[in-house]
């Protein structure tokens, strides 16, 4: 069986497979009172062999009431199941309660799996430029999910990794889009979903510096030297992320968010820093005063304290400096200086 449509989105392609092959389901049958009755067990009997193992929901609905509205869930259960491992056309032909004493009872039901969808081929159109540079990578993806069973988490993991790898290439504003499929028989009960896939780059992004909040007092250049940032440099998104966890290692950064791209003036990009700063300046202490001692008014009085003065990002250059000074008494005395030069050279 063969099916063909050359304009397709993908976020109706369940939707046609599943209307393929129309079914009605039978109707449900109980047997006795079974609103009356607690759930002990689910026994699920398929028409046809799973490649699947579905996991029994008896644990979730134990002692449940075996009424309408609880086997209507049990029956959602499995066929969310069944859908995830690409049996869209499964439905729940029948079902029996059966009563085994104690108020007590099992639920019997009956399932048609229908047709296992899998993914298939993935073609991908993009401009002639990068055929020859992106082709073989986009093929080892597609390779990766080849012959899975097709459902919305497997097409949602392949389109991020097509988009991650255009936007750690220069291509941030990346988009991909379903243009078509068909479907093609592999074997008994086996149905394979080939998609033709338009990759639409966008424009390569090349970043002429970076943008500081209004308020920021950090020197740019102190970040573009911890970033080994360089004007015109292509965009790639695991630098973007590693750029953030070096902000978020300053101990003059309360937080840090994700950088973003933004468009100047003239036309070019720009990466926009997105950050809130910690005080520059701390300072703490006590200090007091010690008289002389009446009896003894030969002797002078003294000072005496703590003190702690720490300059943050000193410059806006991520230098540092802390000052402590301490006297404990007349005869001692501690000054200490601590000096922290982020580039030595």
């Amino acid at each position: 069986m063969k099916f063909v449509n050359k304009k397709f989105p993908m976020s109706l392609l369940i939707l046609v497979m599943a209307l393929l092959i129309f079914r009605n389901s039978l109707p449900a049958q109980e047997s006795g009172p079974a609103s009356r009755l607690a759930l002990s067990d689910i026994q699920i009997q398929t028409t046809a062999s799973l490649r699947v193992k579905i996991a029994n929901p008896i644990k979730k609905y134990r002692y449940s009431r075996a009424d309408e509205a609880n086997i209507k869930k049990i029956e959602n259960d499995i066929l969310a199941q069944l859908h995830q491992n690409g049996y869209y056309l499964s439905k729940i032909d029948s079902f029996r309660v059966t009563e085994m004493g104690r108020q007590q009872a099992v639920l019997y039901l009956y399932v048609s799996p229908g047709l296992q969808f899998k993914l298939g081929t993935a073609e991908f159109i993009m401009p002639d430029s990068l055929t020859s540079r992106f082709s073989g990578q986009l093929a080892e993806i597609a390779k990766n999910y080849r012959l899975r069973p097709y459902n919305e988490g497997l097409q949602k993991q392949m389109f991020h990794d097509v988009i991650a790898l255009f936007e750690n290439s220069g291509y941030p504003l990346c988009r991909i889009t379903t243009e078509g499929f068909t479907l093609d028989s592999l074997a008994a009960n086996e149905q394979a979903v080939n998609l033709r896939l338009r990759v639409d780059p966008g424009q390569l992004v090349k970043l002429q510096g970076l943008r500081l909040p209004a308020k920021s007092g950090i020197n740019p250049r102190y970040l573009e030297r911890t970033f080994g940032f360089r004007s015109g440099d292509i965009y790639r998104e695991k630098e973007i992320g590693r750029y953030r966890k070096l902000l978020s290692r300053q101990d003059f950064i309360r937080s840090a968010g994700r950088p973003r791209i933004v468009m100047g003036e003239d036309s070019l990009y720009y990466l926009s820093m997105n950050y809130e700063e910690n005080t520059s300046t701390s300072l703490d202490g006590v200090v007091g005063y010690i008289p002389a001692p009446a009896n003894d008014p030969a002797q002078s009085g003294y000072f005496t304290g703590l003190l702690n003065i720490g300059l943050l990002n000193f410059f806006g250059t991520g230098r540092r400096l802390d000052v402590n000074w301490q006297k404990p008494d007349r005869f001692s005395e501690e000054f200490r200086v601590k000096y922290r030069e982020p580039f030595v050279l």
